[in-house]
């Protein structure tokens, strides 16, 4: 569960994922302080891999049965999925469960925020 300390960051301003930093040392701190004036967003790993063996992240959009498609969102200390029906689906309890799962990460809400469009409203 090491994976849980990775982070990825969303550049604002260049609109672009960053990947491949950690927060579990010394450094942390000045990195999150470089990222409020640098307009740049940290995103935590949840630990927990998709059924492509990808790490699943903090905004992740991720598709179940190949029909729902849910947000990952971390809430009250524990990751979840908000399903687009609006029902949470916890990740509280039984993470390891979801090793190999079947959710599929189909893209995120900063670079693909059109995969959650309302397909009846537009």
């Amino acid at each position: 569960m090491d994976n849980r300390f990775i982070l990825r960051f969303y550049d604002k301003n260049k609109n672009k994922m960053i990947y491949g930093a950690s927060d579990n040392n010394d450094s942390s701190s000045w990195v999150l302080a470089m990222c409020n004036i640098l307009n740049i967003n940290p995103i935590q790993c949840s630990g927990v891999e998709d059924k492509n063996k990808i790490l699943i992240f903090d905004g992740d959009i991720v598709k179940r049965q190949n029909r729902y498609i849910g947000v990952v969102i971390f809430e009250k200390g524990c990751f979840k999925i908000k399903w687009q029906d609006g029902v949470y689906y916890g990740w509280a309890r039984h993470i390891d469960d979801y090793q190999e799962s079947s959710l599929e990460i189909i893209g995120n809400i900063y670079e693909n925020p059109e995969l959650l469009e309302d397909k009846n409203n537009g």
